[in-house]
């Protein structure tokens, strides 16, 4: 990622009923985003074999009416956490989620880190409400979908 200053940063933090290895493994391969992402039009994996370092992923996401394809790859990955990074001309970014126990089930902390390139720069003062909007938009639905996973 590149050294620049984060343009914006949003956390959001859930807690389910779910095991944490479910909800771990889940989240954690990336081509399930579609599914719990509403912004998340397409997820392929460009690599095989297991969820590693390295791993590779073509998204394409959403944005009003805008369709926006972005390369990203695994950075981090422990039984507690995933991270990926990348982007593509317009912008590059951080996603981060981290798993907890908790004694209702799992706590899930994601965290999203954007930086603007180019012209792009240009939409800086829109970035922290878009992320906003998108993190409200998507939080009861990956809320939903990780609920049903605590169901055997």
């Amino acid at each position: 990622m590149p050294e620049e200053a984060v343009i914006a940063s949003l956390s959001r933090s859930l807690t389910v009923p779910a095991p944490l290895d479910r909800v771990a493994g889940y989240l954690s391969d990336l081509t399930t985003a579609p599914e719990w992402d509403p912004h998340t039009a397409a997820c392929r994996r460009l690599d095989t074999g297991p969820i590693r370092v390295g791993a590779q992923y073509e998204l394409t996401r959403t944005f009003g009416a805008y369709r926006v394809a972005m390369t990203v790859e695994v950075r981090e990955v422990t039984d507690s956490l995933i991270t990926w990074e990348g982007g593509n001309e317009f912008a590059t970014g951080r996603e981060t989620f981290a798993f907890a126990a908790a004694d209702a089930g799992t706590t899930v902390l994601h965290t999203v880190d954007v930086h603007l390139r180019g012209v792009a720069r240009f939409g800086t003062r829109l970035v922290p409400g878009v992320m906003r909007r998108i993190a409200d938009d998507g939080t009861p639905v990956l809320r939903a979908r990780l609920q049903r996973l605590a169901v055997p």
